[in-house]
This record gives structure tokens, sequence and C-alpha cells, in this order.
């Protein structure tokens, strides 16, 4: 086997690995973990959204208000408020 060889073979095996690597790293207990946190708080969300569809300041702060108490509900990290200052 030449130098050459020797060198492109695990260089080509690495980059064959390479593209699923993230993958298998989404993959692990925290990742699904955290990936069913992120669907339940949009489910949330969108819960939030069809019972309070307008857009003004009433509106919004009542939809704060629903997306806090779901997410608490559900013992989920409670994000930031939509509603202004």
């Amino acid at each position: 086997m030449t130098r050459s060889c020797r060198l492109v073979l695990p260089l080509a095996a690495l980059a064959a690995v390479l593209p699923f690597v993230p993958a298998a790293r989404a993959m692990t207990s925290n990742g699904i973990a955290a990936q069913q946190q992120w669907a339940a708080m949009d489910k949330c969300t969108r819960q939030a959204a069809e019972k309070y569809p307008d857009h003004t300041a009433e509106d919004l702060a009542k939809r704060d208000e629903y997306i806090r108490t779901c997410q608490r509900n559900q013992r989920l990290p409670v994000r930031q408020g939509l509603s202004p200052k």
C-alpha cells in the first residue's frame, strides 16, 4: 500500500461518517427531552393563539397569561411575555 492510499482511506471513512454526527447528538436522552419540551411549549403557544387571535394589547396579555399557565401546568420553563410593557 502506498503512502497516499494510507492517508486517503481514513479520510474517506471520516468523510462518510461526519454527516451523521449531529444527528447522533440529537438522539441523546438530553436532546430528546429538549425536543419534547420545545414541542410542548409550541403546543401551548398554538393553543393560546387559537384562543386569543387578536393582536391587541389586551389579547396579547391574555395570551401571555394562558401560555404561562399552560407551561406551568406541564412543568415546562416559562418564557418571556409577548405583551408590550
